[in-house]
């Protein structure tokens, strides 16, 4: 590719370098392509420290950020070396069930021919990994610091001014300076607030839900047993999610702002004691919970994923989900693999005709449907009539007793193929 003048060339520029940007890139190194990331904070660090599972945890350092990992996403990790990370809790069965009903919905790995049903990562464990894996890379090249701040169509690609985020004393010259990168192909997976969704004026809709979601690691009485339980509460869902640990637990707990703001205010013993009430005593009692933090839960979905000509969104750049089912991450890494599938090797052309926007109508479609039933299914359990509740039981008895119901719900849930 022939570079505009002063333009620095690249096959692929993707903007914003979290999990779905990092993986995206490995990926597409992998397949031969060069590579370059921009990335408006600094490179993850340092090294997030390792808790023994030998040893008393110290609850205050316990990390707050956890990504749940489907099947899929753990081959696709695999395939860039960078499975295992560390302290990585897994699940090898969920448990679902409500705070008005008496039906219980359990799934097995057992059911789909595996020993397990997905994993729980700790986020800056996983993303420090991923971030290690460009050391030594010649395809991949990683502009810390710095943002795009504009963005043009020239022939042959797209031409972007790269720019220093935060200019400050410790920012190398070159930092300072507008630095025009031209690249065949753009994407944009600089998160939920996306820089290119905005320069390529893409609308996005955007459905507030209303809820918060309070999230903490909690020690409890008795051992998770690797299953990873869900419990629909009035003021909304409850997700305990196992760690590497037996007694201890991610909890994402979603519920009215006001709530979410008093928990938070709690002291640990308090805490506690509305946490056994609220996870219906499944683990015996809350013994401990470390630094909480809280967050609104909205579900956003870009109007358009292929943003401009070679320019697309993916990630939650493209689409935000609720947390309830811990799709976010899985849904941009699938966003990713679909990606490389069209793409192949690497190739003197970009221009697929027709190509990229069909897949980008697909991933679409993909993200609404996923944002239907995750909306569909919060508001299902947050019915108060009490036929309705009865007819969701139902619904639920007749789901666990239904082998092919639960094996398709499974694959749909987690990547599966069968």
């Amino acid at each position: 590719m022939v570079a505009a003048s002063g333009a620095e060339a690249t096959d692929v520029v993707l903007v914003g370098a979290g999990l779905v940007g990092s993986i995206g890139a490995l990926l597409l190194a992998q397949a031969g392509y060069q590579v370059r990331l921009v990335e408006r904070s600094g490179r993850p660090g340092p090294q997030p420290t390792v808790q023994s599972k030998d040893h008393q945890l110290d609850m205050a350092s316990m990390p707050l950020r956890h990504v749940a990992l489907s099947p899929a996403s753990q081959i696709c990790l695999s395939k860039i070396n960078a499975w295992p990370p560390q302290n990585l809790g897994v699940f090898s069965s969920m448990q679902v069930w409500e705070e008005r009903g008496t039906a219980r919905l359990t799934l097995n790995a057992a059911q789909v021919q595996r020993d397990e049903l997905g994993w729980v990562a700790q986020h800056d464990w996983l993303l420090w990994h991923l971030h290690q894996q460009f050391v030594g890379l010649d395809r991949i090249r990683v502009d810390y610091h710095s943002e795009v701040a504009g963005l043009e169509q020239v022939e042959g690609g797209v031409l972007l001014n790269v720019v220093a985020a935060e200019p400050a004393a410790n920012l190398s010259q070159d930092l300072a300076q507008s630095r025009p990168i031209q690249a065949q192909f753009v994407i944009g997976t600089d998160g939920a607030n996306s820089a290119i969704a905005k320069l390529c004026r893409v609308p996005v809709s955007r459905d507030e839900t209303g809820h918060h979601a309070l999230v903490a690691m909690v020690r409890f009485a008795q051992p998770h047993q690797n299953v990873a339980r869900q419990r629909f509460l009035l003021d909304g869902p409850l997700a305990l999610l196992p760690s590497a640990w037996p007694d201890m637990v991610s909890i994402v707990w979603s519920q009215s702002a006001a709530n979410a703001a008093r928990r938070k205010q709690l002291s640990s013993a308090e805490f506690c004691a509305e946490l056994t009430q609220a996870s219906d005593g499944e683990l015996g009692e809350a013994l401990e919970v470390g630094p909480r933090a809280g967050f609104p839960i909205a579900q956003q979905l870009a109007d358009r994923f292929l943003a401009a000509p070679a320019v697309l969104l993916l990630g939650d750049a493209a689409h935000v989900i609720h947390p309830l089912a811990g799709q976010g991450v899985n849904a941009g890494i699938e966003d990713m693999t679909e990606l490389l599938a069209l793409l192949g090797r690497r190739r003197a052309s970009f221009r697929l005709p027709g190509g990229l926007a069909r897949f980008a109508a697909r991933r679409r479609a993909r993200a609404q449907t996923l944002a239907r039933v995750m909306g569909g299914l919060q508001g299902i359990y947050a019915q108060g009539n009490p036929a309705f509740n009865l007819l969701r039981n139902t619904g639920v008895r007749l789901l666990q007793g239904s082998a092919i119901g639960q094996r398709l719900l499974i694959e749909q849930a987690l990547g599966l193929k069968g």
